[in-house]
């Protein structure tokens, strides 16, 4: 069972079931949050950007907060520059790690999703000669050079560089669901959170039965990929 409200009314599911209750005394929920480090906070979907894109970022805010199909409870926002410590030594990936390590732990409804906006990329920096986030939202990057054979016993150091939004979860005893939206620019995420809402909107027919799965071992022989293990025993 979950109660959601909207501006109009009161879904409640219960068994399967949709029941409307009319209200006229109902707040509407704030997209931003006033403050990140308020243990009052309630927030299961939760929404970081960098101010550039957070005027349309809203859209998607504000499209959880209205859709009754969902089991959202309160979708907000915060801007990534607005985190206190922003500006100063630690790390932003660090910073955004520590900020959702808080949340889990202290809010009172804590965040199940958890949605990053825009993309990433990487530079070394001149001070340490080590590789640093250089894009609008900061993943977690780790750089390691290994050593390439080109033939004739010659080889060559190359650098390689990974990228993992899965360390901002920290462990499995906080279980919320981490994604991004890989926007370069406010057009790009315009579009995309448009084709969010048509294809949620869309009612559901056979074209959804034509699924294309890509499946990849990151560690490689350590662990098994159960995703592609499942696939190819047809499971």
């Amino acid at each position: 069972m979950y109660i959601k409200k909207t501006n109009g009314f009161t879904l409640i599911r219960f068994a399967g079931l949709f029941l409307f209750t009319l209200s006229a005394a109902l707040n509407v929920i704030s997209t931003d949050l006033v403050d990140f480090y308020s243990e009052a906070n309630r927030c299961d979907y939760l929404v970081i950007t960098p101010r550039i894109f957070s005027d349309v970022s809203k859209e998607l805010v504000n499209y959880r907060n209205q859709n009754t199909l969902d089991d959202v409870e309160e979708a907000h926002q915060i801007i990534l520059e607005d985190l206190p410590g922003y500006n100063l030594q630690e790390a932003p990936d660090s910073l955004i790690r520590n900020a959702l390590q808080w949340a889990w732990e202290k809010w009172t409804v804590k965040p199940r999703y958890v949605v990053l906006i825009g993309d990433d990329s990487a530079r070394i920096a001149p001070e340490d000669s080590i590789y640093k986030s250089h894009g609008p939202m900061p993943t977690h990057i780790t750089g390691r050079f290994r050593m390439v054979d080109v033939g004739n016993g010659e080889f060559y150091k190359d650098s390689v560089l990974e990228y993992g939004d899965y360390w901002y979860k920290m462990d499995d005893t906080n279980t919320f669901a981490i994604g991004r939206i890989p926007c370069e620019n406010s057009q790009q995420l315009s579009l995309y959170i448009d084709k969010v809402i048509r294809y949620e909107r869309t009612e559901a027919g056979l074209w959804r039965n034509r699924v294309l799965f890509f499946a990849d071992d990151s560690v490689k022989e350590t662990y098994p990929d159960l995703l592609g293990h499942e696939l190819l025993v047809g499971a």
